[in-house]
């Protein structure tokens, strides 16, 4: 299996803290699909991820829900903040976070 890169995020000055880097609907289906946790390798370890998600608090509409979707570990809180990030599903079934 061939990689495939799922897609190109900024990394949130929050990850830092919590560990959380938001990831799209559409990338949180693909890794839902291999059964979490998932295989995790950063530039800086290994370990694995959780995909989860949090019913949203942004300022919307009153009554527009929705969920933002995102990779949890601790390995993700050494990204540096506001720099661009590749997240690729390895050809291993894991995910691999590396510098845009």
């Amino acid at each position: 299996m061939d990689d495939e890169l799922l897609e190109v995020r900024r990394v949130p000055r929050k990850t830092n803290r919590d560990g959380k880097l938001e990831i799209s609907r559409r990338a949180a289906a693909r890794l839902y699909r291999l059964h979490p946790p998932v295989a995790l390798a950063v530039p800086h370890g290994q370990g694995e991820a959780q995909i989860t998600s949090m019913e949203c608090t942004c300022d919307r509409r009153p009554g527009d829900r929705h969920l933002h979707y995102f990779l949890e570990s601790p390995l993700l809180t050494a990204l540096r903040p506001d720099r661009q990030v590749r997240i690729v599903l390895d050809g291993a079934g894991g995910v691999r976070i590396e510098p845009a």
